[in-house]
This record gives structure tokens, C-alpha cells and sequence, in this order.
């Protein structure tokens, strides 16, 4: 996204800042004027996979219940660069050949291949999703954007803000009433350790199907 799903502009407002009273709901229906038969939604992310913070985020889309689409087959991750659409030559076999990985691989520097060490803070809401900001003072993020940058275009309308989603609205609610229920959430924990950059896509025909791995770059110290 990264986000997720392919959402209106508005979502990607910086967390907390509100432009309407009530939020945007999201239909999740089939748009093929959007993917126009391509196949397949191409993104880097990193995988959540710190057991306290993935029990954290069930409790919050829990908290939020039936405003939010159900997300339980979309992996919790950090979107780190949308591909957007893939080249349909890479679809004519169902294997990843290794052109196509060399082609989606960034150069990263020596020192950009370390894990990333990413902290939480309090949940907050976008127009049409719900999130978990995340900081990350290393400036590791910021220079993996900028070597994949070299290499493709990114669908992005606004600055780029680190976050887990939560879930994107299928209600339409009164801001007020998302920031009192925001509020009541515990604090998160501490952060997570990202150790592996992926690259794939999930399916545009079906918005909150599962990502995909098809080219993994293991993030190490050593």
C-alpha cells in the first residue's frame, strides 16, 4: 500500500492531518479500468516479523473493527517503494528469471545493507487507512528509495511517509470518533529490526490478496 492497495490521493496525507470531518471509505470492487488486464502490482517492502509488534497491530485493527476492510491475508509489512505495474514480459513464464531480478535488484552501498532499525509511535489515521508511524533515524530508507528511484518511476503523489497500515476505511466516520478510539490504544512496542528487503506484487484484481516474494535481499552487518 505501499500502501497496500491502490487508494485515493488522500491517504497518503501525513498521518494526523485532516482536510474533511469524516473519512473516505475505500471500495476494494474489481477496477479494470486501473489495471487494464496487467497482472500484477510490483513493490519493495519489508516484512513485519517481530512476534510482540505483529500481536500489537491484530489488536489494533481489532480496536477499530468494522470500520476498517478485512486485512487478514495481506502480510504485515513496510512499503519501501511502489513498482507499480510489471513489464508483461516478466508473466510469459512462471518462473523469476535472473534478468528480471538483476533489473529490479538496487545497487545498494556496502553500508546500505544493514538491518534497519525501525521505532513505533502512537497510531494514527490517514483520510482512508489507518496506521502505525515509524521512524527510522539511520537514513537507511531514505537511501534504498533513492537507488531504487534510478531504476523506475514510483506511483506517488505525495511524500513518502514510513507506516504499517492497519486497514483502509470501509466506513465513513467521523474523525472525531477515529482519533477518541485511536487514543485509547495501548503503547505500541518499542520498534522491529527489518533484516530482509523484498521485492514482488500481489494481484490488482483482488486489493487486500497476499504480497508476493520474488527477490529477497538479506540486510546483514557482516
Amino acid at each position: 500500500m505501499p500502501v497496500s492497495a491502490r487508494l485515493p490521493s488522500r491517504m497518503v496525507q501525513a498521518p494526523g492531518h485532516w482536510e474533511d470531518a469524516y473519512t473516505v471509505p475505500t471500495s476494494m470492487r474489481f477496477d479494470a479500468a486501473w489495471h487494464q488486464r496487467r497482472s500484477r502490482y510490483g513493490l519493495w517492502w519489508i516484512p513485519v516479523e517481530d512476534a510482540a509488534l505483529i500481536e500489537y497491530l491484530a489488536m489494533a485493527r481489532a480496536c477499530l473493527g468494522d470500520w476498517l476492510h478485512p486485512q487478514s491475508r495481506r502480510q504485515a509489512h513496510v512499503t519501501i517503494f511502489v513498482n507499480v505495474f510489471e513489464p508483461a514480459a516478466l508473466h510469459r513464464t512462471a518462473e523469476w528469471t535472473a534478468a528480471a531480478q538483476v533489473s529490479q535488484r538496487p545497487d545498494l552501498a556496502r553500508r546500505d545493507r544493514s538491518p534497519v532499525l525501525l521505532t513505533c509511535r502512537h497510531p494514527k489515521s490517514f483520510t482512508a487507512a489507518a496506521c502505525l508511524p515509524l521512524d527510522e533515524p539511520q537514513g537507511l530508507i531514505r537511501r534504498w528509495r533513492a537507488a531504487l528511484g534510478r531504476r523506475r518511476l514510483e506511483e506517488r503523489s505525495v511524500a513518502y511517509v514510513p507506516h504499517i497500515t492497519l486497514g483502509v476505511y470501509r466506513a465513513r466516520v467521523a474523525i472525531a470518533a477515529v482519533r477518541d478510539r485511536l487514543a485509547s490504544m495501548p503503547v505500541p512496542p518499542a520498534g522491529m529490526l527489518g533484516n530482509e528487503l523484498c521485492y514482488g506484487s500481489y494481484d490488482p484484481r483482488d486489493m487486500a490478496g497476499p504480497l508476493t516474494p520474488r527477490c529477497r535481499l538479506r540486510l546483514s552487518t557482516s
